[in-house]
């Protein structure tokens, strides 16, 4: 039997106490269906196996994901927000790797990016923000590399709103621990403020 690389295997306790094994292929993250070794479980893993080396030439968002993974602009990036693209770039290029650049630089692919910030705003807002801002930053190396023209992710508004409020310290709060704080604790806390 051909050696299977990138499987990645998952088995899962049922409710009625039995196991069942789900085969998924890393690179892509997608399900390999079918019984493992059977015909349908192969083909599903060269169709995942294609769509991971697909599109490494030619004019499509997966080119420019990879060419963006390469670049100079991508290895500046710090190692924990690289950590924190790997994941999103991948759900990107799953997603949009045969796409034209001619579409994913129209507006009209806009809805498309909409379309995917609302499926991950259902678990997590600022992960929806995130995924349109690791496009935007793809889409703007595009724009630099002279793939494309305009960058539809610019404009997206944001989901996740922050509220800060009980982080600032207003003069009642200083006044406050002016009454009970050391002045040793008082000089660091003007300070801070």
């Amino acid at each position: 039997m051909v050696e299977l690389r990138h499987l990645h295997t998952v088995r899962r306790k049922l409710a009625d106490g039995s196991y069942r094994t789900h085969y998924y292929h890393r690179r892509t993250k997608k399900r390999i269906e079918g019984e493992f070794g059977s015909p349908e479980f192969l083909v599903s893993y060269a169709q995942a196996e294609k769509i991971s080396r697909e599109p490494d030439e030619g004019r499509s968002l997966g080119n420019l994901l990879h060419r963006y993974r390469q670049s100079v602009e991508y290895a500046q990036l710090s190692n924990a927000t690289r950590r924190n693209y790997e994941p999103i770039l991948a759900t990107l290029r799953s997603r949009w790797s045969q796409l034209p650049l001619s579409i994913a630089s129209d507006d009209s692919f806009k809805k498309g990016i909409r379309d995917l910030r609302d499926e991950v705003a259902k678990r997590s807002l600022r992960q929806a923000d995130y995924h349109v801002k690791v496009l935007s930053a793809v889409l703007s190396f595009g724009i630099e590399d002279g793939a494309i023209t305009h960058n539809p992710a610019r404009g997206i508004g944001k989901l996740y709103k922050a509220n800060r409020a009980d982080k600032i310290w207003l003069p009642e709060d200083v006044k406050a621990s002016e009454s009970v704080a050391s002045p040793e604790l008082m000089l660091g806390l003007q300070l801070g403020l």
